[in-house]
């Protein structure tokens, strides 16, 4: 875990080891970086691997965020308020698909919801989304 905190951006850096007791181990790493002027949030995932794996990036949103328009590699994002367009590029090919699910704003409480569920089979390669508003 890194972080740094800037005028312009703030950047967290995370790692993931807990796949490492697979039979052919995945390093995941992860970097988020907000953008204050544009509002804008960039996440760039990264897996190694020496062997293909079947991955999924999950993205759980609010109760009030209603997933439209899912359109090969974006989709955009509405809630009461405002909209929003999440955008993922990649060079591998990414299956989209929108879920029913549930999040849990407090203990013992469960709320249905949508997810954005992102998969794709791969060794190694990278997921590089944005979220925007619209």
């Amino acid at each position: 875990l890194h972080h740094s905190f800037q005028a312009d951006c703030d950047n967290l850096y995370l790692t993931h080891d807990g796949y490492h007791r697979l039979e052919h181990p995945v390093q995941l790493k992860r970097q988020m970086t907000l953008h204050h002027a544009a509002s804008q949030l960039m996440v760039q995932d990264e897996f190694e691997s020496n062997m293909v794996h079947y991955v999924t990036v999950p993205f759980h949103f609010a109760p009030e965020v209603m997933i439209h328009d899912l359109d090969g590699n974006s989709s955009t994002l509405t809630t009461p308020s405002s909209n929003f367009r999440i955008q993922w590029s990649s060079s591998a090919d990414w299956h989209a698909e929108v879920q029913r699910h549930f999040v849990a704003p407090s203990y013992g409480t469960k709320v249905e919801t949508t997810r954005l569920l992102l998969s794709c089979k791969l060794a190694s390669g990278s997921l590089n989304t944005v979220i925007t508003p619209d």
